[in-house]
């Protein structure tokens, strides 16, 4: 969970302050180009810095095994909370997608269609530990 975090934030940091780690100016393979039939370089190697590449590729990891890691005690109560915190997740995600498209344009939306690559699971975790946790405490006042 931390580590999804520290890169989430880490990834919106670089994104609004457009910072670049400077040691991650590298060149790399870039086979699909702006028009994949007419390229505009003779070779695939496009060099760009790759800050934002890395921790998205970070996040995403560190979501997926933060979201669908096994409990402690996984029964089926887990696993339908689970599967109802997913697909509530989706909703929410294709929501804020399809707000997003009707209100935001340009770079803004480049920068929301990037972040919405993470909302799923954001959504999902929230979701997911708020109903574990009232569910817990249920059974606690009982």
């Amino acid at each position: 969970m931390v580590l999804f975090l520290l890169s989430f934030v880490f990834l919106c940091f670089t994104q609004i302050a457009d910072y670049d780690i400077p040691f991650l100016d590298l060149v790399a393979l870039a086979p699909f180009q702006k028009d994949m039939f007419q390229m505009d370089r003779p070779y695939p190697w496009y060099g760009d810095n790759l800050t934002d590449e890395i921790f998205s590729i970070i996040a995403i990891l560190n979501g997926l095994l933060w979201s669908f890691s096994k409990e402690k005690l996984e029964d089926e109560l887990i696993g339908e909370v689970r599967k109802s915190s997913l697909v509530w997740a989706i909703y929410m995600n294709y929501g804020i997608y399809i707000f997003a498209t009707l209100f935001m344009f340009g770079g803004l939306f480049l920068n929301v269609l990037m972040l919405n690559v993470l909302t799923p699971l954001i959504i999902f975790n929230i979701r997911f530990e708020w109903l574990k946790y009232k569910h817990k405490n249920n059974n606690d006042e009982e």
